[in-house]
This record gives structure tokens, C-alpha cells and sequence, in this order.
């Protein structure tokens, strides 16, 4: 007989692989940088050792050990400070994700910071995000934790 426990365990380091892949496969440009034509070649992608070695010491894959610990710390109501970097293109839309998963998870209330300059091309990238994930953008303490929306609110 087999043993679902097993098998579900499987499935989910299976999946937290997969997820692994995703979040740190390069796309775009040229793994490879040369200092003028024919100088040194240095590669772009040196934090890969850094996740290979991670990996290997902690033998799991470390989104899903990141969302184990998620689950181990964070309570209904607990505050999860998310900090993201405006200027960029992928940070919005992770940090939504990551605030509709707490939200609807964990039940969490998601707390988001971003740098950005008023008037600067990017300064609403966070907040329609936020929308696109069906996350309230809000931002007083009061309407983060006393409106009617509170359960939907970053």
C-alpha cells in the first residue's frame, strides 16, 4: 500500500521545484558580459551560486521553505511587511501576488512599501498591481485595518 503522505510530500517539493525554476531562470539579455570586444567575459548571473549552494544546504526548495516558515510565523491578523523597489519592472506585480496570497491564505494583513518619485513613470505601478490582484490599495492605518474592506486591503 502506498503511503499519500509520501506522495503528497512529493507533489509539493515536486511543485516547489517548478516554482523554484520560474523565480530564478534569467530571460532577456545575454548570460555573458564582456568588457569591450575582446576583454574578460564575466557572467551576469553569479547569484546562482548563491541559490545552488542555499538549495543544497537546506536540501528543500527554498520558495517552498519560504512558505513553510510563512506558515509557521504568520497568524489571522498577523502584519507582513512586503518591501519592493518600484523602478522595477517584476516587483509590483510580485509583491501583489504576495499580498493577495497572505490576504487570502493566511488571512494576514499585508503591509507594502515601495520607493518611487512623484511623477515618475512607475509611481502607480504598485497600486495597479495591487488592483489587478483584487488587492485594495490603501493608505492610513485606518483604512488598513477599520473599513468595511479591511479583509481585501494592503
Amino acid at each position: 500500500m502506498v503511503d499519500l503522505s509520501d506522495i503528497e510530500a512529493q507533489i509539493l517539493e515536486g511543485f516547489g521545484d517548478t516554482v523554484d525554476r520560474i523565480v530564478t531562470t534569467p530571460s532577456g539579455a545575454i548570460p555573458l558580459l564582456r568588457k569591450g570586444r575582446d576583454g574578460p567575459v564575466k557572467n551576469r548571473y553569479t547569484w546562482m551560486k548563491v541559490y545552488d549552494e542555499t538549495r543544497q544546504r537546506y536540501g528543500r526548495p527554498l520558495t517552498l521553505l519560504a512558505a513553510e516558515r510563512l506558515r509557521e510565523h504568520v497568524t489571522p491578523g498577523s502584519h507582513v511587511l512586503i518591501v519592493t523597489n518600484s523602478h522595477e519592472m517584476d516587483g509590483p506585480p510580485g509583491s501583489a501576488a504576495l499580498a493577495r496570497a497572505l490576504l487570502m491564505g493566511l488571512r494576514a494583513v499585508p503591509v507594502v512599501m515601495a520607493n518611487y518619485e512623484p511623477g515618475f513613470k512607475h509611481q502607480r505601478a504598485l497600486t495597479q498591481s495591487l488592483t489587478g490582484c483584487q488587492v485594495i490599495p490603501v493608505l492610513s492605518r485606518e483604512e488598513l485595518t477599520g473599513s468595511i474592506w479591511t479583509p481585501y486591503t494592503a
